[in-house]
């Protein structure tokens, strides 16, 4: 009886042993750590960057302060703790604008039509349409579009520039404005199916606004700090 009970022991405390070091079935093995800003955070701890696969548990640090997290399908995760822990995934990170991050579904590979073994007296060849390829260099184009921008506005003499591109204006965007206060930008953009044209005059009180620590201001900050807003809500 006393060899049996500690078989028994033995095989509990290897199941216990298993538990520990792999985890509940289930359970996430090891939640990843981000921060906001790679001034933020110590060392060790990698900066939350576009492009970045987060998954359930996955934990966010600012630090302080307020952010926002921007799921797909409309849910939003608004609070004020400095920290939140990323719920359900996996998910790519689209965008980090300011304190607002934006997820996205992973992208699904497409698969390739295939043609009938059998075909019944085709009177033309049967031509197979490969997908086109995903593009990947969106920030890179919207960085050289901005660039653009940026060379508009420098231009001798005051413009009107229209501006459409993307979702988010950068810093040095809006500190150019800031240099040419005979300017302006008139930005139109949609975010989470509303649209809204920002009409910006440029002028030394945008420096008020920004700070370099701030590299990128999305739409919901900049259709709240400049009141030349106009907002069109589809469902309406």
């Amino acid at each position: 009886m006393n060899e049996i009970k500690r078989r028994k022991k033995g095989f509990l405390g290897l199941v216990l042993a298993a538990v520990m070091i792999l985890g509940i079935p289930g359970g996430n093995l090891l939640a990843a750590e981000y921060w906001f800003c790679n001034q933020c955070g110590p060392a060790g701890i990698p900066e939350l960057t576009p492009g970045t696969t987060v998954n359930n548990g996955d934990m966010l640090y600012r630090g302080s302060g307020n952010m926002i997290i921007n799921y797909p399908g409309g849910n939003v995760d608004d609070n004020n703790n400095g920290s939140t822990t990323i719920v359900g995934g996996p998910y790519v990170v689209a965008s980090v604008q300011g304190t607002i991050v934006t997820l996205t579904n992973p992208a699904t590979t497409p698969t390739t039509p295939t043609t009938p073994t059998t075909p019944t007296t085709p009177t033309t060849p049967v031509v197979v349409v490969n997908p086109q390829p995903q593009v990947t260099d969106f920030y890179g184009n919207y960085l050289e579009e901005l660039a653009k921008l940026i060379r508009a506005i420098k231009r001798p003499g005051g413009e009107i520039h229209n501006f459409g591109a993307g979702t988010s204006l950068t810093y040095a965007v809006l500190k150019t404005l800031a240099e040419n206060p005979d300017d302006v930008l008139v930005f139109t953009t949609r975010y989470n199916d509303m649209s809204y044209t920002i009409t910006i005059q440029g002028g030394a009180y945008i420096n008020d606004l920004i700070t370099p620590e701030i590299p990128w201001y999305g739409p919901l900050w900049l259709a709240g700090t400049f009141w030349q807003t106009t907002v069109i809500d589809p469902t309406k």
